[in-house]
């Protein structure tokens, strides 16, 4: 009796062709899907480290660190990394960094007097 049900079953639900089915139209659609972008990340090519009177970056693409020194009296007061670029606001300046260059530039904060 469970032959039977098994054999029918079969008719039904061939296993060889449902499988091949599932890998033909799996394996195309999973090359397009990155892991980070499916999670709804951004990949990160940068990395921001602080240190005492110091913002050390990190290009990954260049593998090199970069260090900017702070001015006296100088703090952070926001920081953010994504994608390619890091920006650090201080008391006295922006500084931003790509990490497709690997160079980092500031502005000056206008103070009024």
């Amino acid at each position: 009796m469970i032959r039977r049900h098994l054999a029918i079953v079969r008719r039904l639900f061939p296993t060889r062709r449902i499988a091949r089915w599932v890998l033909i139209l799996a394996i195309p659609g999973a090359a397009f899907i990155h892991p980070a972008i499916g999670a709804d990340e951004t990949l990160r090519n940068v990395a921001l480290h602080l240190i005492p009177g110091e913002i050390l970056f990190f290009s990954v693409q260049g593998g090199v660190w970069t260090s900017v020194r702070l001015d006296a009296g100088e703090w952070i007061l926001q920081r953010g990394v994504d994608g390619n670029v890091a920006a650090v606001l201080t008391s006295l300046r922006a500084i931003g960094f790509s990490a497709d260059t690997g160079k980092w530039a500031d502005i000056q904060r206008f103070q009024p007097r």
